[in-house]
């Protein structure tokens, strides 16, 4: 016979709940028998329609979220014909309207992404992506692109900080933008300076190497012909 039942408690480790007859007053432990395809675990004191086959077999057929529930779409936010969602405890949601749409957002209502007819659109206060060949990227204040030697996991420091050495290395922030790998490094600043430091530098078509520098502690202080002294170029600078 059918009869309703409210569950008094779970044993999610055994994957059955224990009822109390709404009628009769008896208590039965019955499995949830959750499907492969779609498995999910109730409240307590949600209220099930079950069948007893003579105390032998229990079928729980169906399960109702009894209590008024403040998350619940309702007002403007209601569900329209043939919209589906799927919510978690804490408000999390998966939502499937009647346009196409599927939206995910998680419990803040900080982060979110949708997938639409006209492409993924996110709104994230963190994204970070990491391959299997260790290349990461995050994007947060600043924009990260790197890869640890060897491709092993990166790890990082309690700051935040890379602690592995690196075979290479993009970065955007309020500094400007930094490119490097562990010989060469070029930095350009929201003023519009460029930094470039290496063994080489090629620029178009020409190898530049190492690069002479006057004044005291350049490499060519002084003139070999006059021994007056070459006092460099104010706006190029160069460093070894």
């Amino acid at each position: 016979m059918f009869s309703l039942a409210e569950i008094r408690s779970i044993n999610e480790a055994d994957n059955n709940v224990k009822i109390r007859d709404m009628f009769s007053g008896a208590v039965y432990d019955v499995g949830l028998d959750n499907h492969i395809h779609f498995q999910s675990m109730p409240l307590v004191k949600d209220i099930v329609l079950y069948y007893n086959l003579d105390d032998k077999v229990f079928k729980i057929v169906k399960i109702w979220q009894i209590a008024d529930d403040p998350q619940k779409r309702k007002g403007e936010f209601l569900l329209k014909s043939g919209e589906l969602q799927l919510q978690g405890l804490f408000g999390q949601y998966i939502y499937l309207d009647n346009k196409g749409t599927i939206k995910f957002v998680d419990s803040t209502m900080l982060n979110e992404f949708e997938l639409t007819l006209e492409g993924f659109i996110a709104t994230l206060k963190k994204w970070q992506l990491t391959t299997y060949e260790g290349v990461m990227v995050e994007i947060n204040k600043d924009i990260k692109i790197y890869r640890s030697n060897g491709g092993e996991r990166i790890t990082k420091d309690e700051d935040g900080n890379i602690e592995q050495e690196l075979s290479f290395e993009a970065t955007i922030d309020d500094i400007g933008v930094t490119i490097k790998n562990p010989k060469v490094e070029i930095t350009i600043t929201p003023e519009g300076e460029i930094t470039m430091k290496g063994e080489s530098i090629l620029l178009g078509n020409q190898l530049y190497g190492d690069v002479i520098t006057g004044g005291f502690n350049g490499t060519w202080p002084i003139c070999p012909l006059t021994g007056s002294p070459i006092t460099g170029s104010a706006k190029c600078k160069a460093e070894k």
